[in-house]
């Protein structure tokens, strides 16, 4: 079974603190079913546009533990260099952005 591609929105304060590495974790409503494997891709979202920046990680953990109900929490890494590539052509082929 192939990886899920979740673009997602992202708020200025906290895309700032992913791309500087101090972030490695979101906490969403698990309306796509998120699972360890799935590539996100982070969209700088301003509030009313997107701001053109973005980045590709990988989810390598979940849980549900002391969150509300439908809530979770991905832990998620940097993409390797080959992943990258791999993602490029997936979104390419699906015409995905």
């Amino acid at each position: 079974m192939m990886n899920k591609i979740h673009p997602l929105k992202i708020l200025p304060k906290y895309y700032l603190d992913v791309i500087s590495g101090h972030k490695c974790f979101e906490i969403r409503e698990n309306d796509r079913d998120f699972q360890v494997g799935d590539y996100v891709i982070l969209r700088e979202w301003d509030g009313k546009e997107y701001t053109g920046s973005s980045m590709k990680v990988k989810i390598t953990y979940i849980t549900d533990y002391m969150q509300r109900d439908g809530q979770v929490v991905f832990g998620f890494r940097k993409l390797t260099p080959k992943e990258e590539l791999f993602l490029k052509e997936e979104l390419a082929r699906n015409c995905l952005f």
